[in-house]
């Protein structure tokens, strides 16, 4: 899979010839404006930034036999995000073929519109796959949802690399939003170079307090996740845990989780539903506030040898106005530990205040 994003494109091709073909399509646009502001202060370095996190704009069409096709492209990192078809099966099964996000973790399989802080996770920077070309197939049992993808490379990384992803969660105290899942996956790429990095939850920041740099060749990796959910009234509590394991080169390892809770105003609630946690419906009406908290930890090896520890927690408030606009503020710390042979742990500690305008459609 030389290049993916052809693939990708290629399967789109269809569309015009689809549409032309039957007039039961609804096409409904969606847009994403994120502007973020960033003051930090650290033990290397402080200063102020701004700039746009995400410029999305994109179709979403569904045909009334259930297909669904939809493309979306990113302005601020000048690459596509999601193309792909998505045909239904018996028993409210599916099979989607295109670039999308694999079935790895509560976390990322959330809109970036949805999250109660501005950014996921330091454990989802640092071991999560992100958007690949593939496909999957959705298979709902009694009690069970299980994901199946195979990928390859992605838009921005047209190189080679081939891996399988499984993920299985279900909601197994009947009349609770409680959600319980775990997730494995295998990845080889041609490259064989990997790189394992916590950046302090802020993409504004000029430098990553933990990163292993490049390591080359690397035969494999293997992921191993579990994650948790648990929506009451207007609280939201979630947890995960990653694990990450290489083969080949010089072995990079890590491993790390987070937890983290949020509270709705005026009795809103979040929605867990299709293995995601999304935020309430809202109207023209809506005012509402949601306060929320996490605390992640990230921990990184170098042939079983500790390279550096990462903790960070953050506080966060959002006000969320009408249907389209939200305000976020946040105030988060972090310390890294960083191992060095021979020496005793470098330690840099640093705090972060950021701020988010968002618009969306």
């Amino acid at each position: 899979m030389r290049r993916p994003i052809h693939v990708a494109l290629a399967l789109l091709s269809f569309c015009p010839s689809l549409a032309a073909a039957a007039n039961h399509w609804s096409v409904k646009p969606a847009g994403i404006l994120q502007y973020d502001y960033a003051g930090y202060a650290g033990d290397r370095a402080r200063g102020e930034a701004d700039g746009a996190r995400r410029t999305r704009a994109g179709l979403r069409a569904k045909h009334s036999s259930g297909l669904m096709l939809r493309f979306e492209w990113d302005f601020a990192a000048g690459t596509i995000t999601d193309v792909y078809a998505e045909w239904p099966s018996i028993n409210a099964s599916h099979l989607r073929v295109g670039q999308f996000k694999q079935p790895f973790s509560l976390e990322q399989q959330g809109s970036s519109r949805d999250t109660a802080l501005q950014e996921r996770s330091m454990v989802h920077d640092a071991f999560n796959i992100g958007r690949r070309v593939g496909l999957m197939w959705t298979q709902p049992l009694a009690a069970l949802t299980v994901q199946t993808s195979v990928f390859g490379g992605a838009a921005e990384v047209p190189s080679a690399a081939r891996g399988i992803a499984l993920r299985g969660f279900a909601a197994p105290i009947e009349g609770e939003q409680f959600h319980l899942g775990v997730a494995l996956a295998h990845e080889r790429r041609d490259d064989t170079r990997l790189r394992l990095r916590a950046r302090a939850e802020s993409r504004l920041l000029p430098f990553t307090p933990l990163d292993s740099g490049w390591q080359n060749g690397v035969d494999a990796s293997w992921r191993g996740g579990l994650e948790s959910a648990w929506l009451s009234g207007s609280l939201s509590l979630q947890a995960e845990w990653i694990a990450l394991y290489s083969d080949g080169g010089e072995a990079l390892d890590g491993a790390g989780g987070y937890i983290q809770a949020s509270w709705l105003n005026g009795g809103a609630q979040r929605v867990l539903s299709d293995g995601k946690v999304r935020k309430p419906a809202l109207n023209a009406d809506t005012r509402l506030w949601e306060f929320s908290a996490r605390l992640s930890q990230v921990e990184l090896e170098r042939d079983e040898a500790p390279l550096g520890r990462q903790q960070q927690l953050t506080f966060g408030v959002t006000a969320l106005i009408g249907r389209h606009w939200q305000w976020a503020l946040e105030h988060g710390r972090w310390e890294t530990r960083r191992a060095r042979a021979g020496h005793a742990p470098d330690l840099e500690q640093g705090r972060l205040t950021s701020a988010r305008l968002q618009f969306s459609f």
